[in-house]
């Protein structure tokens, strides 16, 4: 598949690389150390799983599933033009082939014990992507003339800033369709990354920084010495494709940490506040980006809708 040209899909928030202390490894029994809530963090809904996870700007943004609807739309329709134009093409993949986790599930790393103990710090792997792969190893390979007309761009030819391509090739066509001519407003986009700009206020934040030293006093009882969850999850040992036992321990011990101190929780709430106040400044501006993406999905539901019926 050839991605349409634009997403504002959040599937996942990636943190940035940090190299990770040496840690000893200790007793898997040990208990994990009592923290006192600091006052600031009392009354602060509890994050338990990534499914707990979620922003007010989550609102204004295709989620996972949405974009999976809204890419099926393109592609189908993309498909039915080039039929028509005499170009042998890959059929779209069925709505719901892939299978998605919560929007912000690794937000704030991982913080399900249950994922821990199987895969440390590594994102789980769902049954169907193996398949996918496996299926995708057999669909059809379009020549250069058909990704041409397809995507409107020439091929190894690179586009200068501000060009589209040819506007009539079958995917910008397709797209339009969907989302409409005007297309996404570049005003939007510089509005919409404080989805992720709002994190790293958060963690400026002094309930938060509270929090995040509770965090280190809890693992530095189990021997560690990371600075902080970033430097935990990023551990360079953990870059390997194998999941090791110390791996997964030490991530098990982080999730224990993580909700002793409550820093989930309280970076979840610091990070709402923000984010809210960032909307009540934009109001018509939001109410816009509401609307756009209300109509593209009606239209993509539309499309999809349609071709089951086939």
């Amino acid at each position: 598949m050839i991605k349409r040209k634009f997403t504002v899909a959040l599937a996942g928030f990636l943190t940035p690389f940090l190299a990770g202390c040496s840690s000893s490894d200790v007793d898997p029994a040990s208990p994990t150390p009592s923290v006192q809530a600091s006052v600031a963090t009392q009354g602060v809904s509890e994050v338990r799983t990534g499914e707990d996870i979620t922003l007010p700007l989550d609102a204004y943004v295709e989620t996972p599933q949405q974009a999976d609807v809204n890419d099926r739309a393109v592609e189908l329709l993309a498909y039915s033009c080039m039929v028509r134009r005499g170009f042998v093409w890959p059929p779209p993949e069925k709505v719901g082939a892939r299978k998605f986790g919560p929007m912000n599930a690794r937000r704030y790393g991982v913080i399900d014990l249950g994922v821990a103990k199987e895969s440390g710090y590594h994102a789980p792997k769902f049954v169907d992507d193996v398949e996918r792969e496996r299926v995708g190893q057999k669909t059809v390979k379009p020549s250069i003339e058909a990704i041409e007309e397809y995507t409107g761009r020439v091929s190894g030819e690179a586009l200068k800033p501000g060009e589209e391509g040819d506007a009539n090739a079958c995917q910008p066509y397709a797209e339009r369709q969907v989302y409409g001519a005007a297309g996404f407003k570049s005003q939007w986009t510089d509005l919409l990354q404080y989805h992720h700009r709002s994190f790293v206020d958060a963690s400026k934040d002094s309930r938060v920084v509270r929090t995040m030293a509770d965090w280190r006093v809890c693992m530095t009882s189990f021997g560690y010495k990371y600075e902080d969850v970033w430097e935990a999850n990023n551990d360079p040992r953990w870059q390997s494709a194998d999941i090791s036992s110390a791996e997964r321990l030490t991530a098990e011990r982080d999730v224990r940490c993580k909700k002793k101190s409550r820093f989930p929780s309280v970076m979840l709430s610091v990070e709402s506040e923000l984010q809210e106040a960032h909307i009540k400044r934009h109001p018509s501006e939001f109410a816009e980006i509401d609307k756009y993406f209300k109509r593209a999905a009606s239209k993509a539901s539309a499309v999809v809708e349609q071709n089951s019926r086939h």
